[in-house]
Parts: structure tokens; sequence; C-alpha cells
């Protein structure tokens, strides 16, 4: 079975010389009572802002699988 953290716990922000540009530390966590855990995740704020300007996915078809969405872009985007 695949394991997600996918409950997201707590987040720090570390300032770094490029004020616009800290590193992101996040802590996320199981939602499954089978295997429970967390893990530690870093990213910078440069890489954040560049996944938010990507395409997105949502769930489609009878087994609910993620999909790159192909329509046309919402406004506020998700």
């Amino acid at each position: 079975a695949d394991t997600h953290f996918d409950e997201l716990r707590d987040v720090f922000l570390l300032q770094t010389r490029d004020k616009r540009n800290p590193l992101v530390y996040a802590i996320f966590s199981t939602s499954s009572s089978v295997f429970q855990g967390s893990a530690v995740c870093v990213y910078t704020m440069a890489d954040i802002r560049r996944a938010f300007l990507g395409p997105f996915a949502h769930k489609e078809g009878p087994n609910y699988q993620w999909v790159s969405y192909q329509g046309r872009v919402p406004y506020p985007r998700p």
C-alpha cells in the first residue's frame, strides 16, 4: 500500500540572505490508521512559487485518478 504524508502539521520559515526566498520547513503526517508516521520536508519559497505557477491536478474518472487539469484555469486559481 502507498503511504501518503498528506496532513500538514506545522511550518517554519528560515530566513536566508535573499529575504524573498526563505527556506520553508514543513512537517507532514499520514492520515492512515495502519501506518502512522511523520516527514520533515524543506523547500525554497521560489520552488513553492514555481509549483503554483504550473499546471494543477484534479481527480477524474470512475476511479478518481489524479490527472493534470486540461480545462480553463479558474479564477481565483485553486
